[in-house]
């Protein structure tokens, strides 16, 4: 029979059994006399038969090759039963998209549109939402110092007027002046017109 201390059979576990494990982990059996660390009388530790109990119970880590862990293979669903769940051609309900199904698709959906987007940023078919409000800010902008300067332009011309017609030809004119600095022409244009020469100006 070996006897020895806790280095010892820490020893005798790496060597003989090509197990790996901790002072601490070996000490906290100690402490705790538990029933797999055997010992003498005089409190010495039985080295061959505390070893076979803790081989036993797989105490510690073997020291032998490691093999990586493999990554679970992603679920999927027969092409039969994901047709079940859904709508058939004579317009009668599927019995609803499973969950797995539907996460499936989202996954995939949302794939698509990044895709899209960034082909669009490239091709130039999308431009940053910033970029946007810098111009449409600076459009309005334009728009309301117009507004805001009526009453000084057309102050000495409104005096002047003799007339309601007179009055309303001047404010008219300066109206007409101020849209015309933002989409020349639109009082010629149809609302469809107008909306693509708009985006065209913020867009370019």
């Amino acid at each position: 029979m070996k006897t020895g201390s806790q280095a010892d059979l820490i020893r005798e576990l790496k060597s003989e059994h090509g197990i790996s494990c901790s002072r601490n982990a070996i000490s906290k059996l100690v402490i705790a006399n538990d029933p797999k660390i055997v010992k003498t009388p005089k409190n010495k530790i039985k080295i061959e038969e505390s070893c076979e109990l803790l081989v036993a119970n797989n105490f510690g880590s073997r020291t032998g090759p490691h093999k990586p862990k493999e990554e679970p293979a992603p679920e999927t669903i027969d092409p039969e039963i994901e047709k079940k769940f859904e709508d058939n051609d004579d317009g009668e309900e599927g019995e609803g998209i499973p969950p797995l199904l539907e996460s499936n698709r989202m996954i995939a959906y949302q794939k698509a549109r990044k895709a899209k987007v960034e082909a669009d940023i490239l091709n130039e078919k999308t431009i940053m939402i910033d970029e946007v409000t810098d111009k449409s800010f600076n459009l309005w902008r334009q728009v309301r110092d117009g507004i805001q300067a009526i009453k000084d332009r057309c102050s000495l011309k409104l005096e002047a007027a003799k007339t309601t017609h007179e009055i309303e030809q001047i404010l008219h004119e300066e109206t007409n002046r101020i849209l015309s600095s933002i989409v020349s022409g639109y009082e010629t244009m149809d609302d469809d017109s107008l909306k693509k020469k708009l985006a065209k100006r913020l867009t370019s």
